[in-house]
């Protein structure tokens, strides 16, 4: 899917199939960039379109390395974090919350 910003880079994604149509969430993030995006790939719609549901770097702080999403039955998304690198480096740190709500809440293109 396409990039939100200069720097970013996909580090987990998840997708729900429905007959042709894929629907895709990500993390894109990189230093000073995290956010959860989302995109849906249709053969009938071949310019894909990639949404920013939820800029992280307005909401955590510090930002967390962001590593693994997933959208259970429920519908309840939950992404956790890497402490990982040379040595380890704090707590994991999984965030939940439902499409719609909370951190996860959107208008429009804008979150609140």
């Amino acid at each position: 899917i396409p990039l939100t910003s200069e720097t970013g880079k996909l580090s987990a994604l998840d997708c729900n199939v429905s007959g042709d149509v894929i629907d895709v969430r990500a993390i894109e993030r990189h230093y000073g960039v995290g956010r959860m995006v989302s995109a849906r790939l249709d053969p009938k719609r071949p310019d894909v379109r990639t949404r920013v549901v939820v800029d992280l770097e307005r909401r955590l702080d510090p930002l967390p390395n962001l590593e693994g999403i997933a959208l259970d039955a429920a519908g309840t998304v939950h992404m956790i974090t890497d402490n990982q690198g040379r040595t380890a480096s704090g707590p994991t740190l999984l965030f939940t919350g439902v499409m719609g709500q909370g951190l996860f809440k959107i208008d429009g293109d804008r979150v609140k």
